[in-house]
């Protein structure tokens, strides 16, 4: 079901029963907190052209740089290096007004030429293109105004500008040091500014004393990099951190009520899919085993183990809440029965071929593969789990291909079936590893992709999305399992904290301590 309120729970204080993870939160009347994260953030300029990028940075990003224009978690934009924007009648120019006097963290003054050139220079790279979607350029009009120029209207475009590929960077910083410079010791305008990353520990930021707006109540952030599930449970009672970001749902609901930590659900746009490997040395490229596998997963199991029945079970890879997203019941989906599942698995003649998964440790992800897992175990299929870091992950999907299944719930900011071009258009797969898909199928989910990117008609559209997702069921190469929900625990004294439907994305300068 679609899950969206608040939720007060509390948390047992067991300092003195448990080991201490580090230096002791403090609990009232402060300018800090301590965020804990699963995956560690570790890049810092907006869209490196050579290394991957992914949400795991958005937590520090989005706090550092500023974007044109932000999306808040109720849907509404708020303006922030933009003071005012209007969107043309034929939806091909979006007008920006941008807001006077703006420095960059080391004082420098932003200009025009900044916001033309940043937009420009991301739009011009694989994620970007991704994301800004229809992008033929910016322009600046006068020394306050840009004119962002598409070459078909598109609308989820707005949503684009918020995300990273909309955050601005300073144009002569990058030409004095490039991509890698830039990533290593970046100056942004937002209201902090990068300190240091200390790789597998720690991120910090501080206040940018240059920020535009009125001074943040918290000044100093550290992310704490915490790949160990009950190590984070750990060190939120023990307060060692006040804040535990994409926290999984089950041990807080076990928790007493009456104490000071609270918690924070909503439906996210995300979605967690398993995806095969079909390279032929793979056990999973025989068909027969991909769809014994699809029947045998019960996501009620999923669903019930992570979420505690929350979240709401997948029939298709694209979330119900986005645009253009085909009806339920006009495509086929695979669903939990035992007896076919046996029937393909003995016409996949399987003979114990080790199907391994790989995940990243320490998320929901990591929990559902477990139950995945063991339900194959059942079914008679050799398989086994690797969950690691968001590094090491990277490299089995995107270089070595050393897997058989992976999970890494995806998320996609324009929230929009559009979502399909990232995963299965082959103009702009950035995965370096071929997945082994059939020529046939990648020529058509291609051909599709680009379709209902270009189709204004939202009728039209959602066809266009029906006929891929049924391609998906056909070829087998991927099985849905649930739309997750994005979860925040926090200590109750501090105040701002909301989740929004984007995993990761959190403003800290809208928290404060409760006096």
């Amino acid at each position: 079901m679609k899950y969206s309120k608040l939720i007060l729970v509390t948390l047992l204080i067991m300092s003195l029963l448990l080991p201490c993870f580090g230096a002791q939160a403090e609990t009232n009347g402060k300018t800090s907190v301590i965020v804990g994260v699963a995956a560690e953030p570790d890049a810092f300029f907006v869209c490196h052209s050579v290394n991957g990028t992914n949400m795991d940075e958005c937590p520090v990003l989005h706090n550092i740089y500023d974007t044109l224009i932000r999306r808040n978690v109720d849907g509404t934009y708020k303006g922030l290096l933009a003071t005012d924007w209007s969107i043309s009648d034929d939806g091909l120019v979006y007008t920006m007004k941008i807001r006077p006097g703006v420095k960059f963290s080391d004082g420098r003054d932003m200009t025009i030429e900044d916001v033309v050139f940043s937009l420009n220079y991301t739009a011009a790279t694989k994620g970007g293109a991704q994301q800004l979607v229809n992008y033929k350029e910016a322009i600046a009009t006068d020394d306050e105004t840009v004119e962002i120029h598409l070459t078909s209207a598109y609308g989820g475009f707005i949503n684009a500008l918020c995300n990273r590929y909309g955050l601005i960077f300073s144009k002569s910083y990058f030409e004095e040091v490039g991509e890698d410079g830039y990533d290593a010791a970046p100056i942004t305008t937002g209201p902090y500014k990068f300190v240091e990353h200390v790789s597998g520990d720690h991120v910090t930021i501080t206040y940018n004393e240059y920020y535009w707006g009125e001074k943040p109540a918290i000044t100093d952030i550290t992310y704490r990099v915490m790949s160990d599930v009950n190590t984070q449970m750990i060190a939120l009672e023990n307060k060692e951190i006040d804040v535990l970001l994409n926290a999984n749902i089950t041990p807080l609901l076990r928790l007493d009520p009456n104490g000071p930590v609270t918690y924070a659900v909503t439906s996210a746009a995300t979605y967690s899919t398993l995806m095969f490997n079909l390279k032929p040395d793979k056990p999973t490229a025989n068909i027969d085993l991909r769809k014994a596998i699809c029947y045998g997963i019960n996501k009620d199991e999923v669903n019930f183990g992570v979420y505690e029945n929350m979240a709401e079970v997948a029939d298709c890879t694209i979330p119900s809440s986005f645009n253009a997203r085909p009806v339920s019941g006009t495509f086929d989906s695979y669903s939990y029965d035992p007896q076919k599942a046996k029937e393909h698995l003995a016409a996949s003649g399987y003979n114990g071929e080790e199907v391994r998964i790989v995940t990243v440790s320490g998320t929901k992800d990591e929990m559902v593969c477990q139950i995945i897992q063991g339900q194959l175990i059942n079914m008679g299929i050799n398989a086994t789990l690797v969950a690691c870091d968001a590094g090491t992950f990277n490299d089995y999907v995107s270089t070595s291909g050393d897997y058989s299944i992976q999970l890494r719930s995806g998320s996609s900011s324009l929230m929009d079936a559009d979502m399909l071009i990232f995963s299965y258009n082959t103009d702009l797969l950035t995965t370096k590893f071929d997945r082994g898909f059939p020529e046939e199928f990648n020529t058509k989910l291609t051909e599709l992709t680009w379709a209902g990117r270009a189709e204004s008609d939202m009728d039209k559209r959602v066809a266009i999305y029906t006929e891929a997702i049924q391609m998906c069921y056909d070829y087998a190469v991927n099985e849905p399992l649930v739309y997750s929900l994005n979860v925040v625990a926090y200590n109750r004294e501090l105040q701002g904290v909301e989740p929004g439907p984007l995993v990761g994305i959190y403003y800290i300068y809208d928290w404060f301590w409760a006096e």
